[in-house]
């Protein structure tokens, strides 16, 4: 038997000449079924049918069966959220607590992001204080060069207090984020859902 999808979402049988019984397959139970059952297998149930020769036997084959998705906090969207609640996915309070969960992932995400613009703010400043040692080192001891050095000092001097500022952002910006975490690891631990669709 040869079998070819059909729009409506059942498939068709084409009979080849010398055949005039179709086995089917079938993973659903034989009481949902309009055929007769010739037994069953650990999937699947099989079933009889009349396939004359030369005629195309048309019936529509259903499957049910069981279907999970694991969705981590960080990939599910407020849009996504939108959607499990119109299609009875999640209740309100469900929708809640993943919402605030989100919210609580976006902003530990926020801080990491600000702790890497400062490390590379931290990284740019080391790379203009290298360029500052070697000009003072190339310096001679002329009035000029000594306006020149002073001023290479002072800009020396901001970039350290800069520094200073950012290495004290970025420790009070991941300890924010770590507190984040543990209570969005606690509210994921207490959460406990599962629904049928």
């Amino acid at each position: 038997m040869d079998n070819e999808p059909c729009a409506t979402g059942s498939t068709r049988l084409s009979s080849p000449k010398s055949a005039s019984v179709f086995t089917a397959f079938s993973p659903l139970p034989p009481e949902q079924t309009k055929l007769a059952t010739l037994d069953t297998a650990e999937r699947a149930n099989r079933f009889r049918l009349d396939a004359p020769p030369k005629v195309t036997t048309k019936f529509a084959v259903s499957e049910k069966g069981e279907e999970f998705e694991v969705f981590a906090v960080h990939n599910a969207s407020r849009d996504q959220l939108r959607l499990w609640v119109e299609n009875k996915y999640i209740d309100g309070r469900t929708r809640q607590a993943l919402d605030e969960c989100i919210q609580l992932y976006e902003k530990a995400a926020a801080l990491v992001r600000r702790v890497q613009e400062r490390d590379k703010e931290i990284a740019e400043i080391f790379q203009n204080q290298e360029r500052l040692r070697k000009n003072l080192q190339a310096l001679g001891g002329t009035q000029d060069e000594k306006g020149l050095r002073e001023r290479y000092v002072a800009d020396l001097s901001k970039d350290e207090d800069r520094i200073a500022l950012c290495r004290a952002e970025s420790k009070n910006m991941r300890e924010e984020k770590d507190r984040l975490e543990e209570e969005l690891r606690s509210r994921l631990g207490r959460m406990k859902f599962e629904t049928a669709v």
